[in-house]
């Protein structure tokens, strides 16, 4: 398998993060996901949270552990 490279000056910043979902103020960027890299089992992500921002408390429900 050829190794996936990514860089934060090429990964756009995600758009349509709302108030309303619990997005206040976040700056996030996918650089693997199943766009960028075709991985439907792993994410990373890159977050910043400038001064007043956060991320409403939530879960995931059909997160899976792929550990097992």
């Amino acid at each position: 398998m050829k190794p996936y490279r990514s860089n934060l000056r090429d990964v756009p910043k995600v758009g349509g993060l709302t108030e309303k979902d619990g997005w206040i103020n976040m700056q996030v960027q996918f650089l693997i996901d199943q766009k960028t890299a075709g991985s439907d089992k792993l994410l990373i992500g890159w977050t910043v949270l400038p001064p007043g921002a956060r991320h409403d408390k939530h879960r995931h429900p059909t997160a899976t552990n792929s550990s097992s």
